[in-house]
């Protein structure tokens, strides 16, 4: 394997990891992801009903939630079974 093919596999690996993984919209009518607000995210992820993690240091009040895409793209597809969208 090429040092070119390997950057290559290297850089979409890390790309593939990074894209499952993202933090929550910032606050606002601008900012929504996929239609929800981020009180919206917020609340489904204390629910457990989409996956989610909170990044802090050690001894903080406050950290960074990261959303993990697969399980509300999950979350999405059976609201759209559960309301008879689905096909």
């Amino acid at each position: 394997m090429t040092q070119t093919a390997q950057t290559q596999e290297i850089t979409s690996t890390s790309e593939s990891i990074a894209n499952e993984w993202v933090r929550l919209p910032k606050a606002g009518p601008n900012h929504r992801f996929w239609g929800l607000s981020r009180t919206t995210l917020t609340e489904l992820c204390l629910a457990g009903q989409i996956r989610s993690r909170v990044i802090k240091k050690r001894g903080a009040v406050r950290g960074i939630r990261l959303l993990f895409l697969p399980s509300l793209r999950a979350y999405l597809n059976g609201q759209e079974d559960i309301e008879g969208g689905a096909e």
